[in-house]
């Protein structure tokens, strides 16, 4: 069933807008500077959330990570699994321990020292490339978890 459906969405996409043509247009307009970095038909399928991405839990690195398309993806119901930048420094909001709330999570890493915990954090983002410049603020729940 999963694989019917992820066909059938495919398809669809691909109807509207081929991989060719979005290569072409992005190496145009200068969008990727490394190819094997970003996977831009990926990237470009994947902004194109809409109900497909409904109770579903999408996983991605590091290239995707994009507040508008987090927005998105919870937008219409999905989740999503995604490592975080090394210079991420988030306000906790909410935890089980009481005590972590109010502090960054920078700090509450030196503190724990080894130990993983789980929170949910103030995601602060802008949409720069529309050159928007409020802050978009999003709640999202942040694992951290040790890995020596």
């Amino acid at each position: 069933m999963a694989q019917e459906r992820e066909s059938r969405i495919r398809r669809q996409i691909t109807s509207l807008i081929s991989p060719q043509l979005i290569r072409r247009r992005s190496r145009d307009l200068g969008v990727v500077q490394r190819q094997r970095k970003v996977n831009i038909v990926a990237l470009v399928y994947l902004m194109t959330t809409g109900s497909w991405c409904r109770e579903a839990l999408l996983v991605f690195d590091l290239a995707y990570y994009r507040g508008r398309l987090f927005q998105r993806i919870m937008g219409v119901g999905g989740s999503f699994l995604c490592r975080v930048k090394k210079d991420a420094n988030f306000v906790v909001l909410r935890a089980e321990n009481p005590r972590l709330v109010g502090n960054r999570t920078k700090d509450i890493l030196r503190k724990m020292r080894g130990r993983s915990f789980e929170c949910v954090v103030d995601y602060m983002h802008r949409n720069t490339p529309e050159r928007i410049w409020a802050q978009n603020h999003i709640d999202l729940r942040l694992v951290a978890i040790w890995n020596p």
